[in-house]
Protein backbone atom coordinates (compact mmCIF):
# COMPACT_ATOMS: atom_id res chain seq x y z
CA UNK A 1 0.00 0.00 0.00
CA UNK A 2 3.29 2.47 0.79
CA UNK A 3 4.27 1.72 -2.87
CA UNK A 4 0.99 2.82 -4.28
CA UNK A 5 0.68 5.97 -2.38
CA UNK A 6 4.62 6.86 -3.44
CA UNK A 7 2.88 6.42 -6.84
CA UNK A 8 0.03 9.04 -6.31
CA UNK A 9 3.10 11.59 -4.57
CA UNK A 10 5.12 11.11 -7.99
CA UNK A 11 1.30 11.74 -10.18
CA UNK A 12 0.98 7.95 -10.93
CA UNK A 13 -2.85 7.44 -11.55
CA UNK A 14 -4.46 3.72 -12.38
CA UNK A 15 -2.71 0.48 -12.03
CA UNK A 16 1.42 1.59 -12.16
CA UNK A 17 4.05 -1.22 -12.36
CA UNK A 18 5.82 -0.79 -8.91
CA UNK A 19 9.88 -2.09 -9.06
CA UNK A 20 10.00 -4.62 -6.61
CA UNK A 21 6.35 -4.99 -5.81
CA UNK A 22 4.29 -7.57 -6.63
CA UNK A 23 1.78 -6.43 -9.28
CA UNK A 24 -1.82 -5.53 -7.80
CA UNK A 25 -4.49 -5.50 -10.44
CA UNK A 26 -7.66 -4.52 -7.96
CA UNK A 27 -5.76 -1.31 -6.63
CA UNK A 28 -6.35 1.51 -8.77
CA UNK A 29 -3.73 4.31 -7.61
CA UNK A 30 -5.85 7.80 -7.23
CA UNK A 31 -3.94 10.98 -7.32
CA UNK A 32 -6.11 11.68 -3.56
CA UNK A 33 -4.27 9.35 -2.13
CA UNK A 34 -1.24 11.37 -1.67
CA UNK A 35 -2.75 13.18 0.85
CA UNK A 36 -3.18 10.03 2.93
CA UNK A 37 -0.04 10.89 4.93
CA UNK A 38 -0.97 14.38 5.57
CA UNK A 39 -4.49 14.28 6.95
CA UNK A 40 -4.80 14.09 10.88
CA UNK A 41 -7.83 12.10 10.94
CA UNK A 42 -9.22 13.88 14.06
CA UNK A 43 -8.33 17.33 12.86
CA UNK A 44 -10.46 16.38 9.93
CA UNK A 45 -12.91 14.22 12.12
CA UNK A 46 -13.47 17.68 14.15
CA UNK A 47 -14.38 19.19 11.43
CA UNK A 48 -17.45 16.56 10.31
CA UNK A 49 -20.95 18.40 11.14
CA UNK A 50 -23.03 15.37 11.25
CA UNK A 51 -20.27 13.79 13.02
CA UNK A 52 -22.31 13.86 16.56
CA UNK A 53 -25.61 12.29 14.71
CA UNK A 54 -23.42 9.05 13.28
CA UNK A 55 -20.96 8.38 16.13
CA UNK A 56 -23.37 5.82 17.57
CA UNK A 57 -23.96 4.30 14.30
CA UNK A 58 -23.44 0.38 13.81
CA UNK A 59 -24.64 0.00 10.11
CA UNK A 60 -24.42 1.81 6.36
CA UNK A 61 -27.98 2.31 6.60
CA UNK A 62 -27.65 4.67 9.84
CA UNK A 63 -24.89 6.49 8.67
CA UNK A 64 -26.47 7.14 5.47
CA UNK A 65 -30.00 7.91 6.91
CA UNK A 66 -27.78 10.43 9.64
CA UNK A 67 -26.34 11.80 6.74
CA UNK A 68 -29.59 12.30 4.54
CA UNK A 69 -31.41 14.14 7.64
CA UNK A 70 -28.55 16.48 7.94
CA UNK A 71 -28.47 16.89 4.44
CA UNK A 72 -32.34 17.82 4.19
CA UNK A 73 -31.27 21.07 6.70
CA UNK A 74 -29.05 22.71 4.46
CA UNK A 75 -29.39 25.31 1.51
CA UNK A 76 -27.18 23.64 -1.37
CA UNK A 77 -26.82 25.77 -4.28
CA UNK A 78 -27.38 24.37 -7.65
CA UNK A 79 -24.22 22.69 -9.35
CA UNK A 80 -22.93 24.48 -12.14
CA UNK A 81 -19.82 23.63 -15.03
CA UNK A 82 -16.63 23.80 -13.78
CA UNK A 83 -15.21 26.48 -16.30
CA UNK A 84 -12.17 24.90 -18.28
Amino acid sequence: MNGQIAAALLGAVGQPVLPGTPVVTDLFVNPLMAIYFTVQLDALADQLLYREAITASTTIAEVSLAIEQFRATLSIPSRVSFPH
